[in-house]
């Protein structure tokens, strides 16, 4: 249940994603850790839902930075491409290639690399532009 805040109330502390870890630096260090025990190849499906040549739904699971949902876009041989988020799952944050070089959190805590995000547009495009 969704419950709003009404001035005076007290907000309970936010739950750990991290089952048992509270501290914001062992939370950092759990991340790390799973980072760094990560395989080094993972299937991620892409998906896409074409109606006739003027819509399309395309996605990928996970939270892909905008850039992404723009080149799939421009791809796209339908007049009206949606770009979802999280479908079918999550693997996190999805940077598109040109934003690794920035030390933002959301580059340090993905499982991709710059070749992998490559690899994802790429898929989504083929599979819209050749409708």
């Amino acid at each position: 249940a969704v419950r709003g805040c009404v001035t005076g109330d007290r907000v309970p502390p936010r739950k750990s994603r991290t089952p048992g870890v509270r501290d914001p630096n062992k939370v950092e260090a759990y991340r790390l850790k799973m980072l760094a025990s990560k395989p080094d190849e993972y299937d991620v499906p892409v998906s896409t839902v074409v109606i006739g040549r003027s819509l399309a739904f395309a996605g990928l699971p996970g939270e892909p930075f905008s850039a992404i949902g723009r080149q799939v876009k421009a791809a796209s041989a339908c007049r009206m491409t949606f770009f979802t988020c999280q479908t079918n799952g999550s693997f996190g944050y999805i940077p598109d290639a040109d934003s690794f070089g920035d030390a933002c959190y959301e580059n340090t805590s993905t499982v991709f690399t710059p070749e992998s995000t490559r690899r994802l547009v790429q898929s989504l495009s083929q599979a819209l532009s050749g409708l």
